[in-house]
């Protein structure tokens, strides 16, 4: 691919009919590709930096969170974070005193004064249920948030419209504004949502009335699906029960094509291409142009604890961070891609490709973008 300002001619270079394996690992080959800079230029939205995941909210109000977030805000380039649990007792959000429901919406505050702040802003995942709130008992990762249904869908809109106008008002309907409200995370997986779909939709229904009843303006999506799940279903409800829907999320993993969600590392990993993850980081990037208008990666810090907080610094761990803010392969790819311009033209060549399967070579025409 050449991206170009206009300053620069195409390089035409020749390669041989056949090449060798060892001439391609020696490094004794040129592509032959051409470009024409008079081309028009097409577009490249830098979508991949619209949102990055992170764990859950408590972890927003540590120090090393923050400076690792502000770190790849300034150097990557990504606008919104994306974390579980903002309405979980963690964070104080909602409790009940002598049968009477206290709001308090400090915390949540604090995390988004500093989003703001560093010119970031929050893509709002609505979750998990307030203990106050919730019919049952069942719960996920160490922190333990609870994945059950409300036990009156009144309360849980009252929640959500109590904190969207406590935000308005706060922040300004001109910020808000910016802003994605999504409800719940993952719900078509039992580890996340012990309902039924009828009940996630009821769920989503609900607090998606709510946030309208703030602001028509606001834009407020689901089904927050892993694997593309239930997004027709979804679709299809909103529309026959005039329900407001402004962006459809869905949750996909480098590992989905090798097992069902779930499935354990080994048995995944077993099926999986070499590669690794910033080989993924480039190559998603590049497939899923044109195909979505926004895109988070999980997650851009090993400060991360649900199932337990790593000590060894390279764990295996989600990051692109580790824990102590170094910087992974992953991270040095979105930084590259950070630093792609906004223009895109059309290339005509012969690419060559290695393979370490068999150690063979490859050769083959591509047009790409």
């Amino acid at each position: 691919m050449l991206i170009s300002d206009g300053r620069y001619r195409a390089r035409h270079c020749s390669l041989p009919t056949s090449v060798r394996a060892a001439d391609l690992l020696g490094g004794n080959y040129l592509p032959d590709c051409s470009c024409s800079l008079i081309q028009p230029a097409k577009t490249l939205e830098h979508y991949w930096e619209h949102t990055v995941g992170s764990g859950h909210a408590p972890l927003a109000l540590r120090a090393d969170w923050q400076a690792q977030l502000r770190r790849c805000h300034d150097e990557l380039g990504f606008r919104h974070v994306r974390f579980h649990a903002l309405l979980s007792d963690e964070l104080g959000t909602l409790t009940c005193q002598d049968n009477q429901l206290l709001y308090s919406f400090f915390n949540a505050d604090r995390i988004i004064d500093f989003l703001l702040s560093i010119g970031m802003r929050p893509f709002v995942e609505l979750s998990f249920m307030p203990e106050t709130l919730a019919s049952g008992r069942t719960t996920v990762f160490s922190y333990r948030g609870n994945v059950t249904p409300p036990r009156d869908y009144d309360q849980w809109a009252a929640l959500i419209q109590k904190i969207t106008k406590h935000w308005l008002d706060r922040y300004g309907a001109a910020e808000v504004r910016e802003w994605f409200f999504e409800v719940w995370n993952e719900p078509n997986l039992k580890a996340f949502w012990t309902g039924t779909q009828a009940e996630y939709f009821e769920l989503y229904r609900r607090a998606a009335g709510a946030v309208k009843s703030v602001d028509q303006a606001l834009k407020v999506g689901g089904p927050a699906t892993a694997d593309n799940a239930w997004i027709q279903e979804f679709l299809d409800f909103c529309a026959t029960n005039s329900v407001p829907v402004d962006f459809v999320s869905t949750h996909h993993y480098p590992t989905d094509a090798f097992g069902l969600p779930g499935a354990d590392t080994v048995t995944q990993l077993e099926h999986a291409p070499r590669g690794g993850m910033t080989a993924e980081v480039a190559k998603s990037r590049d497939e899923a142009r044109g195909l979505a208008d926004g895109y988070s990666f999980w997650t851009f810090s090993d400060i991360f604890n649900e199932n337990y907080f790593p000590f060894v610094p390279f764990h295996g761990g989600f990051g692109i961070l580790n824990l102590h803010g170094i910087a992974k392969p992953s991270y040095r790819a979105f930084q590259l891609l950070h630093r792609l311009g906004t223009e895109l033209m059309e290339v005509h060549g012969t690419h060559v490709t290695p393979s370490t399967h068999g150690r063979s070579v490859k050769a083959a025409r591509s047009q790409s973008c």
